[in-house]
């Protein structure tokens, strides 16, 4: 038999996803109405911050090279 013939190039590896985006910080709260005694209310309560994007996933793995024919 002849040769083997050349072995196909390895497929590229996939791109990353891009990563998502950070969420954003919650508003303040209201300050509270004046209390009946003149005592200022009470402060509002602070917003929370939004959840961390979430990250892009890895690319697909690309394809492997074909094998070379044999001689």
């Amino acid at each position: 038999p002849g040769p083997f013939g050349v072995k196909g190039n390895k497929g590229d590896h996939g791109v990353r996803g891009p990563r998502g985006r950070v969420g954003r910080v919650g508003a303040h709260g209201e300050a509270g109405d004046a209390g009946i005694h003149g005592k200022p209310g009470a402060k509002g309560l602070q917003g929370q911050t939004g959840p961390k994007g979430e990250t892009g996933e890895d690319g697909e793995k690309g394809a492997a090279g074909r094998k070379g024919i044999k001689g």
